[in-house]
């Protein structure tokens, strides 16, 4: 038996489900994007567009990228991680290293 697929009628026509009759869940093992982006339009997404780079768009900026050498900000001083409100406590490095932030106080292990 053959592998049932759905097909869109022409180039980028056709959906699942409408606005009134949707699917109430869809159990995928893999999504492939190839060349494209996942996202919830043109300026906030993560694209898959350029070889062995993951980049995230905020805004219709790119923020952030990631490589194989690491997740970096797209611009220098261009992004920060954490705000007041919402901040880290501690950040675990390799060979055990840690820095813990406590109330001001930084504490390198």
């Amino acid at each position: 038996m053959a592998t049932p697929n759905i097909v869109p009628r022409a180039d980028s026509e056709g959906g699942l489900g409408t606005a009134s009759k949707y699917w109430a869940s869809a159990y995928i093992d893999i999504i492939t994007v190839g060349a494209g982006s996942i996202g919830r339009d043109s300026h906030n997404l993560i694209s898959f567009a350029s070889d062995n780079e993951i980049h995230f768009r905020i805004d219709n900026n790119l923020k952030m990228k990631l490589d194989a050498g690491g997740l970096f900000p797209h611009a220098n001083d261009g992004i920060k991680l954490g705000y007041p409100t919402l901040a880290w406590s501690d950040l675990f490095l390799a060979s055990g290293a840690n820095i813990n932030f406590d109330n001001g106080d930084v504490t390198l292990t």
